[in-house]
């Protein structure tokens, strides 16, 4: 079975999973769980954050700025990464990308970094969705939703969380036809994420 094309490239991410509410757009986005997941906590002994994950799910923490969480084997292939960064190094990854900085707005720094690696290796990368919202305890975050890749296509949404200079990512990734089928996981792990 293919792996998900994201897989191949390092991602950040930061999740949890329990009952959790989120807000966008100036809305309440109560997110009630389909499923009653048993779920544990992990909180990172490096950069101080924590997120729930599905108790079944494998967690990889071998790389603290580079956490991923995968749920069983049989499962749908997934994954949900949250990764630590600062900002400082997305400036200088985008200069070795050939960009330069989007002044004042870190999110545009990162939409650049993001797409501008995908599209150097010569992949497809759509942008269908940018919202501001609000996680669980009056986080203010920005939800990213991307469409990747040709023939094989991959959908991520990604959460970033900004605290000065620092950005928490999180990631979450599968193929285009198995996101409705893991959404309610990824939704209860990106609204537990506590910076």
């Amino acid at each position: 079975m293919p792996r998900p094309f994201l897989l191949a490239r390092p991602v950040l991410v930061g999740a949890a999973l329990l009952a959790a509410s989120c807000s966008s757009g100036g809305k309440d986005a109560s997110m009630a769980p389909e499923a009653q997941l048993v779920t544990e906590t992990y909180t990172s002994p490096v950069y101080g954050w924590s997120v729930a994950y599905p108790r079944e799910w494998t967690l990889d923490s071998s790389n603290p700025a580079s956490v991923r969480l995968r749920p069983p084997q049989a499962a749908q292939p997934a994954l949900v990464g949250v990764n630590t960064r600062s900002l400082s190094s997305i400036d200088a990854a985008i200069r070795t990308l050939g960009f330069s900085r989007v002044d004042g707005n870190a999110v545009d720094t990162y939409v650049a970094f993001y797409e501008g690696a995908f599209r150097r290796e010569g992949k497809r990368v759509v942008l269908l969705s940018r919202t501001q919202i609000t996680l669980r305890g009056e986080v203010p975050a920005t939800e990213l939703v991307y469409e990747l890749g040709t023939g094989v296509v991959g959908k991520a949404r990604i959460v970033l969380v900004f605290r000065g200079d620092i950005i928490y990512e999180i990631n979450a990734e599968t193929f285009k036809d198995s996101f409705e089928n893991v959404r309610a996981e990824f939704d209860l792990i990106i609204a537990s994420f506590r910076p």
